[in-house]
């Protein structure tokens, strides 16, 4: 080799030398869970979670992520297989998911309310769950756990009837029509999935007013992590730099503003 490509061929290999390796991380997401985490009509992962796991990569250029939205007990199956590394947004519950590893820095705080129709009775009940075992309750499919221990309970000794419908679109539309007494899940969630509805022209007007009628719980979103294994050697690092870049996040305000800026 001459003495000039030599060199040549030095100075574009010590730039690469400088660079460190970039890892790939798959992490799957719910795909119908607005406005938190759910696909667009492209298939595309979007959602408030979706942005506050996006800007926190963003803080680790070692890591380039790719998000697959997917139904969510096939999500949470996958991370139980270890065919994933994570999933999101889980509530904590170590004890009924024992396949999740570690959980990360809480992303997100959601309010748990309990909806029903205005124009019923039902609507005057505001003890939870005790006012309602005797009701048919719409659940969001596969969150049984998300009304609480002393509605899970009744629901296990069969003294409470559930009906489990994927998205929040159906369970409001089958509450609107009367097919089910009241709805479980989160307060941003419902209201405004239907406030997009009422927008749309899809809100029915024979359909009456929805309130919130009892609050069960303050729950926090995770990115949550499946039990380690050999083939994510990286995991480790990947849940201490995600961490700090949350806590980051949270520090600057920067996942306030994503809140805002997506309502």
């Amino acid at each position: 080799m001459g003495i000039k490509k030599y060199f040549f061929s030095l100075l574009v290999l010590i730039p690469l030398l400088g660079q460190a390796a970039v890892t790939e991380v798959t992490i799957y997401s719910d795909d119908s869970y607005s406005p938190y985490s759910y696909s667009d009509k492209n298939g595309k992962a979007v959602g408030i979670y979706t942005q506050i796991i996006k800007e926190a990569f963003k803080l680790m250029p070692e890591y380039k992520l790719k998000i697959i939205p997917l139904p969510w007990k096939r999500a949470m199956i996958s991370l139980e297989k270890k065919e994933v590394i994570a999933v999101y947004p889980p509530y904590y519950r170590p004890s009924e998911r024992p396949f999740i590893g570690e959980y990360s820095e809480p992303l997100l705080t959601e309010n748990i309310i309990v909806v029903a129709r205005k124009d019923r009775e039902n609507y005057k009940l505001k003890s939870w769950p005790k006012d309602w075992l005797d009701k048919k309750i719409g659940i969001f499919l596969g969150t049984i756990d998300i009304a609480g221990p002393e509605f899970t309970k009744a629901y296990h000794d069969k003294k409470v009837s559930i009906v489990e419908t994927k998205g929040n679109e159906e369970n409001l539309f089958k509450l609107g029509s009367g097919e089910i007494d009241a709805y479980v899940n989160d307060r941003i969630a419902i209201f405004h999935t239907l406030k997009n509805l009422k927008r749309k022209n899809m809100w029915p007007k024979n359909f009456s007013e929805i309130e919130e009628v009892a609050i069960v719980s303050a729950e926090q979103g995770y990115l949550a992590f499946a039990n380690p294994d050999p083939k994510f050697p990286y995991q480790k690092d990947l849940i201490l730099k995600f961490n700090k870049a949350i806590e980051k996040m949270k520090k600057e305000n920067r996942i306030k503003a994503i809140v805002d800026q997506s309502l």
